[in-house]
């Protein structure tokens, strides 16, 4: 299980910040001691630097796209992307997007908001 950890934490350790010039690994907005592993379920917990981050549903959506492309590996799991407790005054709003696939499909069709991703993502 720590290789499926190491590899998620590397996938989306360089995922940039949409508002700082650094990535979401030197922020320490993701952590390895964040991802948790339980039977065939993926839950990557992370943090915002602020509480109330404009970009947090942007941030979020930036881990599942990224994972998606990349941790091939590992389709058979399921994977869900949580912001840490008390972290975001748009917690569960921004789990809800993020988590449930209607609305993640639906934003992925959003041409602006996947070019604003991808810039984060490459």
């Amino acid at each position: 299980m720590q290789n499926i950890i190491d590899d998620i934490y590397y996938i989306i350790y360089n995922i940039r910040d949409p508002e700082i010039p650094q990535t979401l690994g030197q922020l320490d907005v993701i952590q390895k001691e964040f991802i948790n592993i339980e039977g065939s379920r993926i839950t990557i917990y992370w943090k915002p630097t602020v509480k109330h981050c404009s970009f947090a549903l942007q941030i979020a959506l930036s881990i599942r796209v990224k994972l998606s492309q990349e941790l091939l590996n590992y389709k058979s799991y399921k994977i869900h992307i949580i912001v840490k407790d008390n972290l975001h005054n748009q917690k569960s709003q921004i789990d809800k997007q993020v988590n449930d696939k209607e609305r993640y499909l639906a934003a992925m069709e959003n041409e602006y908001l996947m070019n604003f991703i991808n810039q984060l993502i490459n």
